[in-house]
């Protein structure tokens, strides 16, 4: 899936933007950022993948 490339390292640059001396709130934030980009390119993957199948069956099931 090439067009999620561009979303993860923004994701990722934009987490590794916050200033330093903000530890503890920068830790939290990327930990958070992170596991929402998880589970929304896991939902993500997992809609396409039960896409492409339906439409491989037919539509059946």
């Amino acid at each position: 899936m090439p067009s999620l490339l561009p979303i993860v390292s923004g994701s990722l640059s934009a987490s590794s933007v916050i200033p330093p001396y903000n530890a503890p709130n920068a830790l939290f934030l990327s930990l958070t950022s992170s596991l929402l980009s998880f589970f929304f390119f896991r939902s993500l993957f997992l809609y396409e993948a039960r896409e492409s199948r339906e439409s491989f069956t037919g539509g059946a099931g």
